[in-house]
C-alpha cells in the first residue's frame, strides 16, 4: 500500500490543483506575489540604473559597471530576485511533501481531518504493514523533515543555527544521514572536511550574502512598515515549542505570524516611548530623501523624452484646481509616503489587549492570569521574543562558526556509527533495510 502511494507521488499524481484545494490560499496568488515583488524591485533598480547612465546611453554607449550607487542596486536586485526564486521553489516543494503524508494516508475528507487524526493512521499504517510501533513525536520529526538521529544532533549544536543559513546546513546533514546507513564512514568524514573547509574560505561572501539579503529584506518589508528593522522576531525556541502541538503544520506558522503583529503592538504601545518616536522622525526624514530621490529620476527621464514629458505636463481640472499628472501623482505618492511613515500605532494601542489576543492566538491562556506589573509582564514577554537585528548579527556570524561545528558532528558521527555497530540493534535495523520494505520513514 505505501509503495502504491509513494509510486503515485514520484509520478507526479499530486497537481497544483490538489494543493491550491488543500492550502486553501489559491496558489495563483502566491505566485502572483512573487512575481509582483521581483518585477517591481527590477523595476526600480533598472530605473535607477538607466537613470544614473543617461549621458551613456544618450551617446550609444553600453554603461560600464563599477564601484558606484547604480552597480549597487543591480547587485542588490539581484540578490532579492535570486531569493524570490529559490524560496518560490523550496516552497512549493514542502507543499507537494506535506500535501502528500496529510493527502493520501487517509481516505477522508481532508476539511475533517485533524492533525491528531493524521498521526494516528500513520501509527496504525505502520504497526499493520511493517509491524513497527510509532508515537506522535515520531511522526512530528518526519512531517518536519527531520530524524530521530538529526534531532539527536541537532541537540548538542549551539543556536546560532537561522533560518537562511541553516536551510543549506540542513541539506547536507540529511544527506550524511542517509549515506551513513550504507556509506563507509571513512568517505563521510573525508566529505565533511571539504565541506568544513569549503564554508570556512566561502565564510565572508556567505556574510556578505547574508547582508545584501537582509538589506533586501528590509526594502521589501518597509512597503509594509518602516519599523521592520527595529521590530522583534520570535526565538527558535518558541516555535520549535509551539510546532509540537497537534495541528498542522502550515497551521502553527501561520499563527506565528500573525501572532508576532500583537506582539509587536504590545512592545510598541509603551506610554512616552521615546524611541518609537525617534524612529518615527528618522523614518519620516528617509522618506522625504527617497521622494526627492525619486523626483530628481523621474525629472532626468523626462528631460530626455519630449514624448512623455508633453503627456505629463499636460494640464487637467480636478476640484475645480487646474494641474497636470505628474504634479498629482507626486502629491498622492508623498501623502501615501508620510501616512505610512507616521506611524501613530504606539500611542493609540491598548497593551493589555494585544496580550490578550497574543494569548487567545497561541492558546496560551495560563498568561492571561498573570498579574504582575507592566515591567515584569514585558520581561516575560520579552523571553518569546528578540530583535530582528540580533538574528541578524547571529546570522552573519555563523558561516565563521559552522566549519568547527561540523568538525565536532563529524566526530559525533563517527561515535554514533561504532556505537550501533557494537550494539544488535543496529545489526537489526541494517537486516530491515536490505529486505527493500518501504515505508513512511522511508519519506
Amino acid at each position: 500500500m505505501v509503495r502504491n502511494l509513494k509510486r503515485k507521488y514520484l509520478i507526479n499524481k499530486i497537481t497544483l490543483l490538489d494543493i491550491y484545494n488543500y492550502y486553501g490560499t489559491p496558489l495563483s496568488i502566491y505566485t502572483s506575489q512573487k512575481i509582483r515583488n521581483v518585477f517591481v524591485t527590477a523595476s526600480l533598480c533598472l530605473t535607477v540604473y538607466f537613470a544614473s547612465n543617461m549621458d551613456a546611453i544618450r551617446n550609444n554607449r553600453i554603461p560600464r559597471l563599477g564601484v558606484n550607487f547604480s552597480s549597487a542596486t543591480l547587485v542588490v536586485g539581484g540578490v532579492f530576485v535570486v531569493k524570490e526564486a529559490i524560496s518560490y521553489v523550496l516552497n512549493l516543494k514542502k507543499m507537494a511533501s506535506v500535501f502528500y503524508i496529510y493527502r493520501y494516508i487517509l481516505q477522508e475528507g481532508i476539511d475533517n481531518i485533524r492533525f491528531k487524526d493524521v498521526v494516528e493512521g500513520v501509527i496504525k499504517l505502520e504497526k499493520e504493514v511493517h509491524n513497527r510501533d510509532l508515537t506522535g513525536k515520531d511522526f512530528r520529526d518526519i512531517v518536519n523533515r527531520n530524524n530521530l538521529l538529526l534531532l539527536l544532533m541537532m541537540k548538542k549544536f549551539p543556536s546560532i543555527f537561522r533560518p537562511t543559513c541553516s536551510r543549506f546546513l540542513l541539506y547536507i546533514l540529511h544527506s550524511y544521514i542517509g549515506k551513513i546507513e550504507n556509506g563507509p564512514i571513512e568517505e563521510i568524514n573525508d566529505e565533511m572536511r571539504v565541506i568544513s573547509a569549503a564554508i570556512f574560505l566561502l565564510s565572508p561572501i556567505i556574510s556578505i550574502f547574508f547582508i545584501l539579503y537582509y538589506i533586501v529584506r528590509i526594502i521589501e518589508k518597509s512597503q509594509n512598515n518602516v519599523f521592520y528593522v527595529f521590530k522583534k522576531a520570535h526565538r527558535p525556541s518558541f516555535k520549535y515549542f509551539m510546532a509540537k502541538r497537534n495541528e498542522y503544520p502550515h497551521e502553527t506558522r501561520r499563527k506565528i505570524q500573525k501572532g508576532a503583529d500583537y506582539l509587536n503592538a504590545f512592545f510598541l504601545a509603551k506610554k512616552r516611548d521615546c524611541i518609537a518616536r525617534i524612529c518615527s522622525a528618522v523614518s519620516f526624514f528617509l522618506s522625504c530623501l527617497v521622494f526627492l530621490a525619486v523626483y530628481l529620476i523621474l525629472k532626468t527621464v523626462l528631460v530626455s523624452n519630449p514624448n512623455l514629458n508633453g503627456i505629463l505636463y499636460q494640464d487637467i481640472v480636478l476640484f475645480g484646481k487646474t494641474t497636470n499628472i505628474l504634479y498629482l501623482s507626486y502629491f498622492i505618492g508623498g501623502m501615501s509616503c508620510c501616512l505610512r511613515c507616521l506611524s501613530l500605532d504606539y500611542a493609540s494601542t491598548s497593551r493589555r489587549r494585544m496580550f490578550i489576543k497574543w494569548c487567545v492566538l497561541m492558546e496560551q491562556r495560563e498568561l492571561l492570569k498573570y498579574s504582575e506589573n507592566r515591567r515584569r509582564l514585558a520581561t516575560l514577554m520579552a523571553k518569546f521574543f528578540v530583535p530582528r537585528i540580533y538574528l541578524f548579527l547571529m546570522e552573519i556570524s555563523s558561516p565563521f562558526i559552522v566549519p568547527f561545528q561540523l568538525e565536532k558532528l563529524r566526530r559525533r558521527l563517527e561515535r554514533i556509527h561504532t556505537t550501533f555497530n557494537s550494539t544488535d540493534i543496529w545489526e537489526e535495523y541494517v537486516g530491515e533495510i536490505q529486505s527493500n520494505r518501504i515505508s513512511i520513514l522511508d519519506l
